[in-house]
């Protein structure tokens, strides 16, 4: 679901993009532009119309929660070859999407909670995902220890083996049932760009204001500081 280069919110762009790096590493990264490609992660079934999105390693059911229309809604990656030679040598995750509806984006918006309150998720393990809020507090076994049972690695099937797995999606990313899913609730999930960090959930909106996604900007593209909060 590509859009055209023609905005400075680059979410599900394909192709060139003005690059944010200066003079400083020549060698490590592009200084012209970087080329965004978008990698679909599948669907996430969010049957309650309550988006999560969270660090699943660290805050599953933790995290405020935002309203989007209940249902099965397709995500996608938008990664960023940020290589000096511009031969996806080096890619990083720029922009993590939930997409609700076609259409044309006319407007990027500060996505709110159920609250009214600026969204935004913290990421201690370089993961950032979507998944029903709901789902993940009643598909997540209790009285077990999430790491060592599923998120582990070496564990057989565990979720940080299968993120990074080449064989499953690609490398980087996951779409993984809940243990305890009876009508198919999962998460989608991949790396967060450079890493840790305190990142702005955003939204798009068609010219009659109608959703049409909802956007973790990972800072990869745009590497100037985050605005204040309103």
């Amino acid at each position: 679901m590509p859009q055209d280069v023609s905005q400075e919110f680059y979410a599900l762009v394909s192709g060139k993009v003005p690059s944010p790096f200066d003079e400083t590493f020549p060698e490590i990264f592009c200084r012209d532009h970087l080329t965004l490609r978008v990698a679909s992660l599948g669907e996430v079934n969010v049957p309650s119309g309550l988006l999560e999105v969270c660090d699943p390693f660290m805050f599953l059911a933790e995290c405020p929660a935002m309203t989007v229309p209940a249902g099965k809604h397709s995500v996608y990656v938008t990664v960023a070859d940020v290589s000096a030679e511009q031969d996806q040598s080096h890619e990083r995750e720029a922009y993590l999407s939930m997409i609700f509806r076609e259409g044309s984006v006319a407007e990027v918006r500060q996505a709110v909670d159920i609250e009214g309150n600026p969204l935004f998720v913290g990421v201690d393990t370089a993961t950032v995902g979507f998944c029903d809020h709901q789902a993940a507090r009643t598909c997540m076994p209790k009285g077990v220890n999430w790491y060592e049972t599923f998120f582990c690695e070496g564990v057989e099937g565990s979720w940080f083996d299968l993120m990074d797995s080449p064989d499953f999606y690609e490398a980087a990313k996951a779409n993984i049932v809940f243990p305890l899913a009876e009508a198919g609730e999962n998460i989608a999930f991949t790396h967060s760009g450079w890493g840790d960090n305190y990142f702005k959930v955003k939204t798009t909106h068609d010219a009659d204001g109608n959703l049409l996604g909802v956007h973790v900007d990972l800072q990869v593209v745009d590497l100037g500081p985050e605005e204040d909060e309103e």
